[in-house]
């Protein structure tokens, strides 16, 4: 069953393509580029930012931002690019700061101009990478002042497994 929202506006709008947005496991919307209201919000938006289909059409896109990503944003689309790319904070209907990479194409349908945006949530790869820094300055400062005879050695030609230890050293 398709949603009840415009789908009418969505470029190449047969049943098909507009199947393959509503039920794709990315977090897609269609926005006026000049109102920046959203025309169409697929299940996965709906899920990830609490919202229901009702209440995305009532909000504005920009409302979704979080601080200078939404300033970033608004002066990129204003230009109208084929295509814009950037990581951006959001808030969902929670106020939970979500991490996101953002991809907007532009699409025209009967005159009208739209954005298809799509997200792809990146909060948890963010904190596992900040984790796994702060992990390694612990290990190197670890390294570094620890007085239990710890050497780091780096060689320039692999050395033969077959060697003694006498050798090696």
């Amino acid at each position: 069953m398709l949603s009840t929202m415009k789908t009418d506006c969505l470029p190449n709008s047969g049943t098909w393509h507009q199947q393959l947005l509503i039920e794709q496991a990315l977090s897609t919307w269609v926005i006026d580029p000049d109102s920046f209201t959203i025309v169409f919000s697929n299940k996965a938006a709906q899920e990830l930012f609490g919202y229901s289909e009702e209440d995305f059409s009532a909000i504005n896109f920009l409302d979704l931002f979080i601080g200078a990503c939404r300033v970033n944003f608004f002066h990129k689309i204003s230009i109208k690019p084929p295509a814009i790319t950037q990581v951006c904070h959001f808030a969902n209907q929670n106020k939970t700061t979500l991490v996101a990479e953002l991809h907007a194409v532009s699409a025209s349908k009967d005159e009208n101009d739209y954005y298809q945006v799509t997200i792809v949530d990146i909060t948890e790869r963010i904190h596992t990478q900040q984790k796994l820094q702060e992990e390694h300055a612990r290990y190197k400062t670890y390294i570094e002042q620890s007085f239990e005879g710890i050497f780091c050695q780096e060689f320039t030609v692999p050395l033969p497994l077959d060697l003694s230890l006498e050798d090696m050293i």
